[in-house]
């Protein structure tokens, strides 16, 4: 991550002096703050990708932990963070690497996002129609009231 968080500051000719990911981050956030004269934005896609990778195996509880000292940086950085959007596939709450974040706003289930989140109908269907046949077939309802519920999900 170090490595990751150098060459970006690179770009932007700035050093780090961080020698652990959560100082890089750090680091990297205020530098290009201080640099640039404009807030940071941070996108992070998966963000739960190690924790997940890691779910039943010995590595999970030193992985929850350098993943939770990792994003523990963005508490501190509200002053120099403009935006901050995390996409993934679990519920940031429910992974506890995000408990010092209280002030997340999840837009996944919300109707405005719902082209950014999720899937669109279009792709539900084509994507998953094998699946949702025999689900259907295995819960013993229509597929069309089938698509009603996970729609309404």
């Amino acid at each position: 991550m170090c490595r990751y968080l150098r060459n970006i500051a690179e770009i932007y000719e700035i050093t780090l002096q961080g020698k652990t990911a959560p100082d890089c981050f750090d680091d990297l956030i205020i530098l290009l703050h201080k640099k640039t004269g404009k807030k940071a934005v941070v996108l992070i896609d998966e963000y739960d990708k190690p924790v997940t990778s890691h779910l039943f195996d010995s590595q999970l509880d030193a992985v929850r932990t350098a993943v939770h000292d990792f994003y523990q940086v963005l508490k501190g950085s509200d002053e120099h963070l403009q935006f901050l959007f995390l996409t993934g596939v679990s519920k940031f709450s429910g992974l506890s690497v995000f408990s010092a974040l209280n002030h997340l706003n999840d837009i996944t289930l919300h109707e405005q996002f719902a082209s950014i989140c999720g899937y669109t109908q279009e792709e539900l269907e084509s994507n998953f129609s094998d699946h949702i046949d025999s689900t259907a077939e295995y819960l013993k309802v229509t597929k069309e009231h089938l698509l009603y519920r996970i729609r309404y999900w």
